[in-house]
């Protein structure tokens, strides 16, 4: 079991909001937050990341981008 499970979407993207990936997810989002905000639930996502307790993050390549500009990473070019 994924503890905290952070729900966050990317509706600009053409991906679900975090309303609706909770709501698809039915009783299994039970307990999760929902973040409608990306950028917000990667900042919660990295405040609960410990060497103990890694963070992982699931989704689309169309969210990489995304992703990538909050960790300051390089999208196109580059070793990541």
């Amino acid at each position: 079991r994924i503890q905290p499970l952070i729900l966050s979407g990317y509706p600009e993207g053409g991906l679900l909001s975090a309303g609706a990936l909770a709501a698809g997810l039915g009783p299994a989002a039970a307990g999760s937050i929902v973040e409608p905000k990306l950028d917000r639930a990667l900042k919660r996502l990295m405040t609960a990341v410990t060497p103990e307790k890694p963070g992982l993050i699931f989704g689309s390549h169309y969210i990489a981008e995304p992703v990538y500009r909050f960790c300051q990473k390089s999208f196109d070019n580059g070793r990541i």
